[in-house]
């Protein structure tokens, strides 16, 4: 855990709670709770991350420092940092919600013209991005924001790498298996064109609605994506050869053979991509089903998670149920538990709506289902020395799984 004084990560010595009202929380950040929340000088609305003191500075920093220092359209934008004495705020932007937000919401993924808008502004703010010696890592639906005009936002970035100056590789695995590039998977140097793999990934899950070999343990996708050819559409007859050809671009295995992000905004499919107001229809889509799922649920005195922020001031905290995504500001969406995507997700569980937890403030909610974990520990201890015996038997199996997959793959090569 770093040393860090929280103090020094503050951009005012204002009281948080005088400036921001926290409403309801939205989902899990990298490190931190994030609440929607409205600044009571401007009414703007604002998502805000909530750190608790005893979190890992180092990191908190990292995410602080690289935001601060990025300043384009495409990107998540940063207000600052405060501190209440207990919590550090960060305060970002708020968008509508994610990409994967709005494919599950919908129920199908999105044509091919809305696809090639937000394949280019993800590739014009990553170009921003490397431009600024910086790799992103996790780049994937659930970390492209939306806003109600149909501008779209590059969030979290809390696993994001700096290049130094002499140093043009990275080495760490970190990011979603399922978006993960076969060097960085392999553990080899890596560059920004790691960030590229993504994209293409992302492309396809934008289109069939999820990522290529979802049906995989993420463990055992591992293995595979070495060895295994790129992926492609599981349709490609069904989309056009510009659409396809960008895929195969993306998700060259070579990296030295895979286009960098520049290259691409030149690619003929990004290039025909239409301007933000292909994505209105989708935007008013997703709001529809909102508004109606809303209704449906007050009707049977009933709401979710999600719906939180029209029925009250102050944050329900979920509980367990149905899963669906949802991001604001710098978020990975969710709460406590993980889709089999590596994506953290938000429980849409229902509670009354005459809840008579909702005067409580928001962050005396959040401490409050904090201690409720740590009453859990003593189960959990028992629970991870059985799952330290199931990794134990994973890890013999899997290596027999690559064995096999080599020499599958070397029977096809001859």
């Amino acid at each position: 855990m770093g040393e860090i004084d929280a103090s020094t990560l503050i951009t005012s010595n204002a009281d948080p709670t005088s400036l921001f009202q926290l409403l309801d929380q939205i989902g899990e950040g990298s490190y931190g709770a994030v609440f929607k929340a409205i600044s009571k000088q401007t009414n703007e609305t604002v998502a805000v991350k909530l750190i608790a003191i005893d979190g890992d500075w180092d990191e908190v920093n990292k995410e602080i420092q690289i935001l601060k220092t990025l300043d384009s359209a495409q990107i998540i934008k940063y207000h600052g940092s405060y501190w209440d004495g207990s919590d550090l705020w960060i305060v970002m932007e708020l968008c509508q919600d994610s990409m994967s937000g709005l494919v599950e919401t919908l129920g199908h993924g999105l044509d091919e013209r809305q696809i090639a808008y937000v394949m280019k502004e993800t590739l014009v703010g990553l170009t921003y991005l490397h431009s600024n010696k910086k790799i992103h890592r996790d780049i994937k639906s659930g970390n492209i924001l939306f806003k109600d005009d149909g501008s779209i936002k590059l969030a979290d970035f809390g696993v994001s790498a700096q290049l130094a100056n002499t140093i043009s590789k990275r080495k760490t695995m970190i990011g979603s298996p399922f978006w993960m590039a076969p060097e960085v998977v392999q553990g080899e140097e890596y560059g920004t064109v790691a960030d590229v793999w993504s994209v293409g990934i992302t492309a396809i899950e934008l289109a069939d609605t999820l990522p290529p070999r979802s049906d995989v343990h993420p463990m055992r996708l591992i293995f595979q994506i070495p060895v295994l050819p790129s992926p492609t559409l599981a349709q490609p007859e069904d989309w056009s050869d510009e659409f396809n050809d960008f895929i195969a671009k993306c998700l060259a295995k070579d990296p030295e053979a895979r286009w960098s992000c520049a290259m691409l905004l030149q690619h003929p499919f990004i290039k025909a991509a239409p301007r933000k107001d292909v994505m209105v229809d989708a935007v008013e889509e997703l709001i529809a089903v909102k508004a109606s799922t809303r209704d449906n649920n007050e009707e049977s005195g009933f709401f979710t998670a999600t719906d939180a922020s029209s029925t009250m001031a102050g944050t329900m905290v979920p509980t367990p149920g149905p899963t669906q995504p949802f991001d604001a500001g710098t978020v990975v969406p969710g709460f406590d538990d993980t889709d089999g995507f590596g994506t953290v997700m938000i429980p849409s569980g229902t509670v009354p709506a005459n809840n008579n937890e909702e005067s409580k403030p928001a962050f005396l909610r959040h401490m409050e289902a904090e201690e409720t974990k740590d009453k859990g520990k003593a189960d959990v201890d028992v629970l991870m020395r059985k799952l330290d015996d199931i990794r134990s038997n994973i890890a013999m199996l899997q290596k027999e799984e690559q064995a096999v997959l080599k020499e599958i793959s070397a029977r096809n090569n001859a």
